[in-house]
């Protein structure tokens, strides 16, 4: 369920139903399944994430990236894991770090394809 509603969410945002998708994002934050993984956590993360850079706060948007990062390869999930690597050098090049920008991007197509899931 977690999964499903932070794509729900992300499909808000692409829509331009920015006040629907927070929602979407924070209660995939609090809703957890049978898995009991902290799935949720880090999409609500990932989810704040891509709503903090669509509001032009790169700075604030880089944390909330990494920390969805992070989640997702604690998770083992190859696709979110480089969506949030993306994000991250997305906010570098919104902060003029375009040197770090193309470092973290570098590093996101050259990582080895590793076995992993979306959900």
């Amino acid at each position: 369920m977690q999964w499903a509603t932070a794509d729900l969410g992300l499909a808000l945002l692409a829509l331009g139903r920015v006040d629907e998708a927070a929602a979407h994002f924070t209660s995939t934050g609090t809703a957890r399944d049978e898995v009991g993984d902290d799935a949720g956590t880090v999409l609500r993360a990932y989810g704040e994430a891509v709503l903090t850079f669509d509001r032009r706060r790169p700075a604030a948007a880089r944390t909330l990236f990494a920390r969805a990062y992070d989640g997702f390869r604690r998770l083992g999930v190859a696709v979110p894991t480089g969506l949030a690597l993306a994000g991250i050098a997305a906010c570098d090049e919104g902060l003029g770090d375009t040197v770090s920008a193309g470092t973290v991007i570098n590093g996101c197509c050259c990582t080895p394809n590793r076995p992993g899931k979306w959900g």
